[in-house]
């Protein structure tokens, strides 16, 4: 298993010997990216349609409007660190999940995508190298006459895509969860299946390895 480079390891040790001076700093960084670039996309804000009572598409100009090109890609830096730093040291996030849940209920589709996504990634313990590459397979190869003549294929293990969560996001964060489940009614067929696909890596990692109970893991399937 490949080991945790050293800086990781610095920076891990750092937030999880002092987690509430950290938690300051990383709140402040997270509010300076996540909420500005949001406020760009309209979160929820009373007389933000003003303007689009000009327009019939008020709609599509709803979700059209959203943070610039570079606002977008600081943003999604932003939360990908957010995925490595809840399995390295959950605690430091304790005021910063709840922007994820307002990203949730924005009114631009690539907020709420990218929210979408990272808690997706958050509760199955995916961190910010993605999940764990799929077995090599031949499609060339005849399968053999017994499913137990299958060879098992050799996967190198890499500690920074094994799916890890330290605690149960659910648990720990209930209300967000619920909101997260909430994106299944999404009216972006975007987030439906970005809904979808996390659903699916929440099951196949057992929620980063925390476990789920057989009426979690049905309600999750049924949807």
């Amino acid at each position: 298993m490949k080991e945790l480079p050293a800086a990781y390891k610095m920076a891990e040790f750092l937030c999880n010997s002092c987690p509430e001076k950290m938690s300051r700093y990383i709140s402040q960084y997270f509010n300076d990216v996540i909420v500005d670039a949001s406020s760009s996309g309209s979160i929820s804000k009373p007389g933000d349609h003003r303007r689009s009572s000009i327009n019939n598409d008020s709609e599509d100009e709803d979700e059209n409007a959203g943070p610039t090109a570079v606002d977008l890609r600081e943003l999604e830096k932003a939360h990908r660190l957010l995925r490595e730093l809840w399995r390295a040291s959950s605690q430091v996030l304790q005021n910063v999940i709840p922007q994820l849940e307002a990203e949730l209920s924005a009114e631009n589709v690539q907020l709420r995508l990218l929210a979408t996504e990272t808690l997706g990634d958050i509760i199955s313990g995916i961190g910010a190298a993605g999940p764990p590459l799929a077995p090599p397979m031949d499609p060339a190869a005849y399968p053999p006459v017994m499913l137990e003549e299958y060879a098992q294929p050799v996967v190198p293990t890499n500690i920074l895509t094994t799916p890890m969560s330290p605690q149960s996001f659910a648990q720990a964060y209930p209300a967000v969860y619920n909101s997260f489940l909430g994106r299944k009614n999404d009216r972006s067929p975007l987030i439906r299946s970005a809904w979808t696909t996390a659903i699916g890596r929440i099951i196949l990692t057992s929620a980063g390895g925390i476990g789920l109970s057989r009426e979690d893991e049905a309600t999750l399937v049924a949807g």
